[in-house]
């Protein structure tokens, strides 16, 4: 007959080796499912990427052109605005409004003109 402590390591091992082939089996069926998973996130965020690119590629809004914007520079220098501002420290909220608006009427006069 077989002894009984004979049997007891043989039994331990082979028990061991099944667990062992167990874990290693359930561990690469984590790492295929990350794998899997980790494609999937990848394809995902590219697709988002050049989804959004291509949103603000046909969403880009139209800038209106100020004619303010467009007309060329005067190289010329008014002296007497440079002295006028030179006797002022400050200037009022009117004064500011004034010579903006007065610049505005001259830029739709000039306007006209070039469309006449």
């Amino acid at each position: 007959m077989v002894e009984k402590k004979d049997l007891v390591p043989k039994i331990k091992k082979m028990v061991e080796s099944k667990n062992r082939k167990a874990v290693i089996k359930r561990r690469k069926r984590v790492l295929k499912n990350l794998v899997i998973i980790s494609v999937f996130v990848l394809f995902a965020s590219l697709t988002w990427v050049m989804l959004e690119g291509y949103h603000l590629l046909l969403s880009k809004e139209m800038v209106e052109k100020s004619t303010y914007l467009v007309k060329p520079l005067n190289p010329e220098i008014d002296s007497g605005l440079i002295s006028e501002s030179q006797k002022k420290k400050f200037f009022s909220l009117e004064e500011i409004d004034n010579y903006y608006k007065s610049l505005s009427q001259l830029e739709s006069e000039s306007s006209s003109m070039d469309v006449q």
